[in-house]
């Protein structure tokens, strides 16, 4: 009759819980992303009030094929992931908007790996303003914005 080693069961399943652990301490969250809100990113002004930026990055995310997670329009936050794909585990996507003036307002972009051992994570904050400003400069050619 074999001998059962229960040991071996326990070690790997601590091994796994741990790997898990580590892997899962280096995650962009949904809560570590509101730190972003002041610092780091990439920060552009655009000549418009509040809600046309906040409706330009809601168009960037669908332009990018970025999913929603959270949005809060009185807190002027928005968060976004991007899927997993050949090269990363996914990326989430802060946007933190200031505003300067009535008809100004700063959009910070923060783009964070979803996942520490993620090497290739894409940086998006170059990416998502260059849509931004594609699709204010088509809003302004089709005369729906000033």
């Amino acid at each position: 009759m074999p001998i059962k080693n229960h040991n071996g069961r326990m070690i790997r399943r601590t091994v796994t819980a741990a790997c898990i652990a580590l892997v899962l301490s280096g995650c962009a969250t949904l809560e570590s992303m509101k730190k972003f809100q002041t610092e780091g990113g990439v920060v552009q002004n655009y000549d418009v009030p509040y809600q046309t930026a906040f409706e330009l990055a809601e168009n960037a995310c669908k332009v990018l094929d970025f999913n929603i997670e959270s949005k809060d329009y009185d807190k002027k936050v928005l968060v976004a992931e991007n899927e997993v794909s050949g090269g990363s585990w996914g990326e989430r996507i802060g946007f933190y908007f200031t505003v300067l003036r009535p008809d100004e307002t700063q959009v910070r972009v923060v783009s964070r790996r979803k996942i520490k051992t993620t090497i290739l994570a894409a940086q998006w904050a170059n990416e998502v303003h260059l849509a931004m400003q594609r699709r204010l400069e088509y809003l302004r050619k089709k005369k729906v914005l000033p």
